[in-house]
């Protein structure tokens, strides 16, 4: 734009400069009218004939005249059209591609495939010939076993995605059979995913986390990539169970023993401690993005999945000896105390506004804070000091994860709220008894963040509060929320 508007301004001033020309000698000519003075002027008349000008006066005759440039003219309207004819030339070769891919048959753009490193334009043109139905479902099929190496290529060099707009049209033609699909997404994702434990494993009922991940975090377009744990198998013929702090809607039967991609699962009590190898059974599936609920128990009106298949993942486990005993979990959790990692000090966690409603018979004040980019996981259970009262509920605990945004709060009904109180204290506690049930987001953050001194700006009602009315605004949760829960919704 910035190279339009030079050309565009040095060519207007040439043409403007050719238009009015250069002063060439002429005749004698009365400079108000234009009258030939030719034979007068060395009479010395006063006057011009014509109009009656003063002659005598300097200037009044004019012995020069303005001769315009045609070739500065043309130099002009050529600086003017340059870069347009540029851009006019860019657009044609970007239609007919640098190799004239526009005019070439399918077979011998799809030839061009094996030969071509660095195939910009060839995905773009087959994928406009497929929407166009220039390329058909089975011309289309040699593209996309060509597609699946070069999705390959890509993943390992980390280029940019010349193919997606081919990908995303043989998809919607119909031209990607289920082999296929198979091959990209195991292309696209790794055949062979990578698991990963969070935390040490012990001979008894204790816990213990574990994730499952694949080398491209990215998700194909319009589908999902979907991974369950089967089971977890020892090499001492034992299997453990595994159980999934996030049940989602429609989740397959007990029976089936499958898990989302992150979960937590207990050592077998026959097992003694010492190293083992451990055997991860995934399943892995490429769903459509909008049909990822319950897909692995293929149940009624479920999307079915477009590719799957089932890998094992071995790696050593150290169990260790019990460090405690009962039902629920007896692990110790992590806390950081680091002043570096503190959420208030980081800005991190930071107060929006508090204020108070006040009614007949009692007040709920309600003070708002916001979570954003946490350098650590935080368990946090919120605390309104308004005077000598207190409000808290010790069983909403939120969990809010390292490096994400929360717009989040808390409500507390006051049976009284003098009107001398013109600020509240916010205190957010660690809460490490619930912190144990989720296994893997170790370390969390373990001293209290106190905001004293908010400024509370209050609003009157002449009426009593509503019988109806619930006392916490934030949603009920309990301590065993899933672990990408908060009370406010996630940005």
């Amino acid at each position: 734009m910035i190279v339009i508007v030079i050309f565009g301004a040095a060519g207007i001033v040439m043409i403007i400069w050719g238009w009015r020309g250069a002063a060439v000698a002429s005749e004698p000519r009365c400079a108000q009218c234009g009258y030939d003075l030719r034979g007068v002027a060395d009479l010395k008349i006063a006057r011009c004939s014509e109009c009656g000008g003063e002659l005598g006066r300097h200037g009044a005759v004019s012995r020069s005249a303005f001769q315009r440039r045609p070739k500065r003219i043309m130099a002009g309207i050529v600086v003017l059209g340059l870069p347009w004819l540029l851009i006019l030339i860019a657009m044609v070769l970007r239609f007919i591609g640098p190799n004239g891919e526009r005019f070439r048959s399918n077979q011998s753009i799809i030839v061009s495939l094996l030969n071509d490193p660095n195939p910009a334009w060839q995905w773009p043109e087959l994928a406009l010939r497929l929407r166009s139905g220039r390329l058909g479902k089975a011309e289309a099929s040699p593209a996309v076993n060509e597609f699946v190496a070069e999705v390959q290529n890509r993943r390992e060099k980390n280029g940019p995605l010349f193919w997606k707009d081919f990908f995303q049209a043989a998809d919607r033609a119909g031209a990607i059979d289920p082999d296929q699909y198979l091959k990209i997404a195991q292309a696209y994702y790794g055949k062979v995913p990578t698991v990963t434990l969070h935390s040490p494993v012990q001979a008894t009922n204790a816990p213990s986390g574990f994730s499952v991940s694949t080398v491209n975090h990215w998700q194909l377009p319009g589908n999902e990539l979907v991974c369950a744990v089967r089971r977890i198998s020892l090499a001492a013929g034992s299997t453990a169970p595994v159980k999934s702090p996030i049940p989602s809607p429609g989740a397959p039967p007990a029976s089936e023993n499958l898990v989302d991609a992150s979960g937590n699962w207990i050592a077998p009590p026959n097992v003694l401690p010492g190293r083992y190898q451990a055997t991860f059974v995934v399943d892995m599936g490429l769903v459509p993005a909008a049909g990822r609920s319950g897909f692995m128990a293929g149940l009624p009106g479920q999307a079915p999945p477009r590719a799957r298949w089932t890998e094992s993942v071995t790696l050593p486990l150290d169990i260790s000896a019990a460090s405690g005993a009962g039902n629920g979990p007896t692990r110790a959790v992590a806390l950081e105390t680091d002043p570096e990692f503190d959420p208030k000090k980081t800005g991190a966690i930071s107060v929006v506004a508090a204020r108070a409603l006040c009614y007949a018979d009692r007040a709920v004040v309600i003070v708002s804070f916001k979570i954003d980019h946490l350098p650590i996981n935080c368990f946090l259970n919120a605390e309104i000091k308004a005077g000598d009262e207190r409000y808290s509920k010790p069983d909403q605990s939120y969990l809010y994860l390292v490096g994400r945004s929360y717009d989040s709060g808390i409500a507390g009904e006051f049976d009284s709220l003098p009107t001398e109180i013109h600020t509240v204290d916010l205190v957010l506690r660690p809460s490490p008894e619930n912190m144990k049930a989720f296994i893997g987001y170790d370390p969390f953050w373990g001293n209290p963040i106190s905001f004293e001194n908010i400024e509370l700006k209050r609003q009157s009602f002449p009426f009593r509060l509503p019988v109806n009315h619930s006392k916490p605004t934030t949603q009920t949760q309990p301590a065993t929320a899933p672990a990408n829960a908060s009370p406010f919704p996630e940005k």
